[in-house]
């Protein structure tokens, strides 16, 4: 059993999260150069003594925003676990990668600071291979097994695919982003999986069927074992 959290406990959680949530806001308008922790204190509505007892620097703070960055992975196993076919399957990491830029507003701002930065700061720069290198490394990993299981042509380089994949789906969401009112990312759904199956040479006809499925999951389950869940 959890063990219960006292009333300290609770507030302090609390208050956390709520400096959590107003850095967020601050990093994202105004950017992590020129953001300040007395502005994030202040959206919080905490003491400036209450934010540092959370977080030391400014650094520390944007870092633990960067905890769970990369739950797309977990959403992504899901998806492999869940599909009843590989046209299934890539329709749902398509929307799952749609849905995570669409569930969260501030997500692109942040996206672009962090790229922004990595290009000034090691550490940034160090986020943003983990993090990428993670997204590639799925869909790569994604693509081989296909291959093996008879679903994607052996002559389709899974590195390769992987980065092409990652650049369609990443830069068609960052237009939304930045351009919402020209790029309906709902309405691109169905063309984005269709521009997928093309990029992997899937044949239509295989990928509506159940066929090489299971084998496809097999050659996938220690990388669903991992700390994906």
């Amino acid at each position: 059993m959890a063990e219960r959290l006292t009333l300290p406990q609770r507030s302090a959680l609390q208050t956390r999260q709520r400096i959590l949530a107003a850095a967020r806001g601050v990093f994202a308008e105004r950017g992590y150069a020129v953001a300040t922790m007395d502005e994030i204190a202040a959206a919080a509505g905490a003491s400036k003594g209450a934010l540092y007892h959370h977080f030391a620097t400014k650094e520390e703070l944007f870092r633990a925003l960067l905890v769970g960055h990369g739950a797309e992975l977990a959403a992504f196993a899901v998806a492999v676990r869940e599909a009843a076919t590989f046209h299934d399957l890539l329709d749902r990491l398509v929307g799952q990668w749609l849905e995570h830029y669409l569930a969260d507003v501030e997500f692109v701002s942040l996206s672009l600071e962090v790229r922004v930065q990595a290009r000034r700061q090691a550490w940034f720069a160090e986020e943003v291979r983990r993090h990428h290198g993670g997204l590639r490394g799925f869909l790569r990993e994604v693509v081989s097994a296909a291959a093996g299981a008879g679903l994607v042509p052996a002559r389709v380089d899974p590195a390769v695919a992987a980065v092409l994949l990652f650049g369609l789906l990443d830069g068609v969401c960052l237009q939304a982003g930045v351009t919402p009112g020209e790029v309906d990312l709902d309405r691109l759904r169905g063309e984005l999986v269709a521009a997928v199956e093309r990029l992997l040479s899937v044949d239509p006809a295989s990928a509506g069927q159940a066929t090489g499925m299971d084998r496809l999951r097999q050659s996938l389950e220690p990388l669903l074992a991992e700390d994906h869940r």
